[in-house]
Parts: structure tokens; C-alpha cells; sequence
């Protein structure tokens, strides 16, 4: 077993901190963090990515690519392992007379998740880790930061997440194509990289299930399924004490370890079986037991509430200092692209890019699709797809597709309009000089850019020339023509927010200017003050608002339901729409 207790001080921090450059042993390597867990990424001589857990870092040798996942090497030592899911014991090839066992398990995140794996209750909303939150929450559980302090459980160590270079076809790749439908049609614009196989690489814990030990005692099914039962429910109590929940929990992820299970089965030679089934449950009442298996491992509702309230507060204070220089760790980039800052990188549960507003780097885990994109939303805008959703760690935030690169013939509500859709670097733009000039628009927080291609094509390539000499250090275009783009948005004015307090503030609520005229909570005459209104100012603010629409323009409820008034008597209304406006041209 790999020994945390002698690993150096600078491989032994909390998951929010980087390993330094300086003490990493693997050449070649980068270190990037995801969800506040640090990986060295390296390539594998085969063209994959293997990401190594600090705790795979004391390992790395043994994980080469090579050593335990070549294909003649993999196929002759595999061991599955009992499971719903492809789950093998594989050693590595020895080095220096040493080999280490590993469990290596395929990520089935977009899969459906199987009924009969857990209570009707615990199956509703039931989602498969991504394996970057996988290990996040594995992680977060060895540290034992929530709930009772008086133990600690155990669990494997996660030691690599391993991505083949090739892709799969759908039949091979097992997730369904009406699970990932429904994705999509939950989440437009976002292109799950489904064809992509995620290997999680745990370390081998010697032992015994608990269902493969309790035949050696001597039980029947009956009395074995009797026994096994008590056991899950008082690891199941004990989950629920450190604020964790395994939705598909069952005595084959207990695991009693190798001289504990010795002791139990051979105990002094006169042993009842009594005797034995009585020092297993002193053994699982003093915790001398590991969990395994963690694809739907979650939190508490209360340590879910709880740490969504921590994360939210952890972004305002960042959101606060997003305008600071801060030292940018070596896997993202910074670049101002029309005169806006943006803080930027891989996105690597998808092979996506993000694109975070302002200078801060520790914002950037709060925009990876893998915190919103399975979220609960709801649809403020008709025509733009705008949708808001509370985000996993508790960011109120809306977002919509970009549609530049669209025709604008299909839409007629825009006949005479001259102008295409703006790439969305560019509404951003827009937004901070309307923000400037003191109008209430919409936040601009991120925007992410798809990992695989879109499929349609490319009819307008106006916007794609405007920004053609912007390019990544590789020579990738900034706005390209094959990818699809989302636009993130806060709430709050890009101009309002800059004082945020650090005590977190009411969240507004908004709804579509359409949505609450159809709600009867705004008149068909204040939409048509509002919107007039809200057109002086742009033209005032040198932009043409003549493309505005109502649909263009969100509202404000309080906590009664009801439509905040700005001082003027109308709805105080607040931008989003800025894809067709042009600067104004007497």
C-alpha cells in the first residue's frame, strides 16, 4: 500500500493547492487542477492522457501506459471483479522486483443509470460521476472535513484517470443514445464526448468482501443475505454520519481487509461461527473496513446544502477579485480578446475550452460544464434558448447557445436588419460598454466552447474574419468555425457587482419580459414601455437597438412573486439579448 504518512509536505496538501513544479518527478509533465484536485497530466507514448493523483505521482513509474494497460499484458492478467460495471484487478508489470495491484474501472457517465441497483427514491435524479467529480468526492471523503469527527473512513486511493487516444463507436461505448438525447435536449449547444473512454485507476485493497466472506462462516443464503443486510445498513448509517450517500449501496463495496478477514475466519481454533459473526460486527462497529465503488457516490442533502453554501461564498469573494492579477497556474492562459480579460483552458471531461471572464484563476472550476450542465433549468427567453440554473456549487447563472455563424434569413421577426449574429467575444464586448453607460444588462461570466464538432454547418463567416489573427499558442483559432458556443451570464450588471459583499446577498430571480406578460404579471403596455425604453438607452449608449426585442430583455421577481418597478414606473428590465446589435451610424 502506498503510504500517505511519507509522502513529502509538498505532495501531502489539501486538494485547493497545486503540487509545485519544483518536487514533480515525472518529466514532461503539467500540473492542472480540476474541481480542487491536482493531477500531473502527462502523455502517454501512445497518444492518451493519464492524469496522476498526487497519490499516483509515488507511483508513476508502475502507471506508464505500458506497464499495465498494453493491450497482451492487460488481457492475460485482468481479474473482473463483481460489479454491474467493467471492473478489473490488474497487476502492473514489476519494477525493481515490485509490482502494484490496481483496479481499473471504465467511467459510465451518460449511461442510465440501472433501476435495480437502488431504492425507487434514491433512483430519481441518480446521475454516474464524471470521473473528475468521482475522484473530487472520493477525495473530499478521505480528508473526513463534514460531519462526525470521532472516525474516519477508508476508502481506495485514486491514483490516475486514464483517457485512450481512440474513440469508440456508440454500440462499443455502452452509454445510450436516449440517455445522451436527453442530455442534449436538456442542455442544447453542449456535445457530450460520448465516443471518449475515462479509465479510473484505483489502487487493490487485500481482503474480503463482506459477501464473499460470509459463506466461509458457514451461513446459508438466507442467514448470509440476513448478516450482509445489517452490515450495509450500519456502513450505509456511517456514510450518512460523514454526509456522504452511495445511491447503489451493497455489501459487496465492504470490504474487510486481509488480516482482519484471517482473523475472523481462523480465529483461535475453537471458534463458533457465532463467535466469528460476532467479531465481523465488532469489526464493522470499530470501522476496520473500506468502501469501494463510488460512480454514484454523493453527498447528504445537509452536506450538499452546506457545501453549496461554502462554494458559493468561495466564488463571490473570487468573483470580488476577478479583476486582480493573479499568478495563472502552467495549464491555463490568459489573453484579452477585445478588450476584455479572460482567464482560459482545457475543459477535460469534455476536450473542450473555456473562456472565463477576468483575471482570477480560481474561478474557473466554477464554469466546467460538468458543475451545470446536468443541472434543473428554467427557460426565461423564447428565441434565444436562454436558460437559468443554480449550479452545483450553488451560482445562480443563466446561459444560451451562441448562434453565430447562423443565417439570419430564418428568423423573420428580423427582416431589414442589416448585420449577423456576433461571435459571442464579441457580445461580451457589447455588454461592458452598455454596462459602462450605466444600462442593466446581464453579467458576462463565461463562455464555453464545445469539444467535438457541431454538425451543422458554417453559413455566416463574417464574425469567424473579424477575430482571424487570434490564435491559441498552437495556432487553433479563438473562434472557430466547427465548434459550438455557449454564452454564461450572471445576473447581476457587469458595472453593479464590483462591490460585492463578502456576506452572500440576496439572489434575484429572474424571468423573461415574454414569459411574465404571459403570466399576467406585466401589461402588453409595459412590455411596450419597456422595451421602448430600453431601445432609447442603447441608441443613446451608440449601439442601433432597432433589433431589440422584448425577448431580448429579462425582469426582476421578488420574493412575492411579483415584478420589481424601477423608479420610472416600468419593469426594471435588464438586457441579455446583444447578438444583432451594431454600433449606431447616423
Amino acid at each position: 500500500m502506498l503510504d500517505e504518512e511519507k509522502m513529502p509536505d509538498s505532495l501531502r496538501r489539501g486538494p485547493r493547492q497545486h503540487i509545485p513544479t519544483a518536487v514533480m518527478p515525472i518529466p514532461g509533465g503539467r500540473v492542472i487542477t480540476v474541481l480542487g484536485v491536482p493531477y500531473v497530466h502527462i502523455r502517454s507514448v501512445e497518444g492518451g492522457d493519464l492524469y496522476l493523483t498526487r497519490l499516483g505521482v509515488q507511483v508513476h513509474e508502475w502507471l506508464q501506459i505500458e506497464n499495465w494497460y498494453e493491450s497482451h499484458w492487460f488481457s492475460a492478467n485482468r481479474r473482473p471483479l463483481e460489479g454491474t460495471s467493467s471492473v478489473y484487478r490488474v497487476p502492473t508489470r514489476p519494477i525493481a522486483g515490485k509490482s502494484v495491484d490496481l483496479v481499473v474501472k471504465n467511467c459510465r457517465v451518460g449511461e442510465d443509470v440501472p433501476i435495480d441497483t437502488h431504492t425507487l427514491e434514491e433512483a430519481l435524479g441518480a446521475e454516474f460521476n464524471s470521473p473528475w467529480e468521482e475522484f473530487s468526492l472520493v477525495m473530499e471523503m478521505r480528508e473526513g472535513g463534514f460531519g462526525t469527527r470521532d472516525f474516519a473512513l477508508s476508502t481506495q486511493r485514486p491514483l490516475a484517470i486514464y483517457v485512450p487516444p481512440e474513440c469508440m463507436q456508440l454500440w462499443q461505448s455502452g452509454r445510450s443514445r436516449a440517455k445522451i438525447n436527453r442530455i442534449k435536449a436538456r442542455h442544447p449547444g453542449i456535445d457530450l464526448d460520448i465516443l471518449r473512454q475515462y479509465k479510473l485507476v484505483y489502487e487493490w485493497i487485500p481482503g474480503q468482501s463482506v459477501v464473499e466472506l460470509l459463506p466461509q462462516l458457514g451461513h446459508d443464503t438466507a442467514s448470509a443475505d440476513t448478516l450482509a443486510l445489517r452490515i450495509n445498513a450500519t456502513v450505509t448509517e456511517d456514510l450518512r454520519r460523514k454526509g456522504y450517500v452511495v445511491a447503489d449501496m451493497k455489501p459487496q463495496h465492504v470490504i474487510i481487509q486481509a488480516e482482519d478477514a484471517d482473523q475472523v475466519l481462523s480465529g483461535d481454533g475453537t471458534t463458533s461461527a457465532g463467535t466469528a459473526d460476532r467479531r465481523l460486527m465488532q469489526f464493522v462497529a470499530q470501522r476496520r473496513y473500506s468502501v469501494v465503488d463510488y460512480e454514484l457516490l454523493g453527498r447528504t442533502p445537509e452536506h450538499e446544502t452546506a457545501a453549496r453554501q461554502q462554494r458559493r461564498r468561495n466564488y463571490i469573494d473570487e468573483l470580488r477579485h476577478r479583476r486582480e492579477p493573479s499568478v495563472v497556474p502552467e495549464h491555463l492562459g490568459q489573453r484579452t480578446v477585445l478588450g476584455i480579460d479572460y482567464v482560459h483552458g482545457a475543459v477535460q471531461s469534455t476536450s473542450g475550452h473555456l473562456w472565463v471572464v477576468g483575471k482570477n484563476p480560481r474561478l474557473f472550476d466554477f464554469f466546467l460544464p460538468e458543475r451545470w450542465r446536468k443541472t434543473a433549468l428554467w427557460r426565461v427567453a423564447y428565441d434565444t434558448e436562454l436558460s437559468y440554473t443554480i449550479t452545483k456549487d450553488g451560482v445562480h447563472l443563466l446561459w444560451t447557445p451562441s448562434r453565430v455563424g447562423e443565417r439570419r434569413g430564418s428568423h423573420a421577426s428580423l427582416d431589414g436588419v442589416h448585420g449577423g449574429y456576433a461571435s459571442p467575444f464579441h457580445v461580451f464586448a457589447v455588454l461592458r460598454d452598455l454596462a459602462a453607460a450605466q444600462i442593466p444588462v446581464v453579467a458576462p461570466r463565461a463562455i464555453y466552447v464545445t469539444g467535438t464538432a457541431k454538425s451543422e454547418p458554417c453559413e455566416d463567416r463574417r464574425p469567424y474574419q473579424s477575430l482571424h489573427n487570434l490564435t491559441l499558442y498552437d495556432g487553433t483559432p479563438v473562434l472557430r468555425t466547427d465548434r459550438n458556443y455557449l454564452m454564461i451570464f450572471g445576473f447581476y450588471s457587469w458595472a453593479g457587482d464590483a462591490s460585492t459583499p463578502a456576506v452572500m446577498p440576496p439572489v434575484p430571480r429572474p424571468a423573461g419580459l415574454l414569459h411574465a406578460r404571459n403570466r399576467n404579471l406585466v401589461s402588453d403596455d409595459g412590455v411596450h414601455e419597456a422595451l421602448g425604453w430600453m431601445r432609447g438607452r442603447v441608441r443613446a449608449a451608440g449601439y442601433d437597438g432597432g433589433s431589440l426585442t422584448a425577448d431580448d430583455l429579462l425582469v426582476t421577481l421578488d420574493d412575492h412573486d411579483r415584478v420589481v418597478i424601477a423608479d420610472n414606473g416600468l419593469p426594471a428590465v435588464r438586457l441579455h439579448g446583444a447578438e444583432l446589435l451594431l454600433r449606431y451610424s447616423p
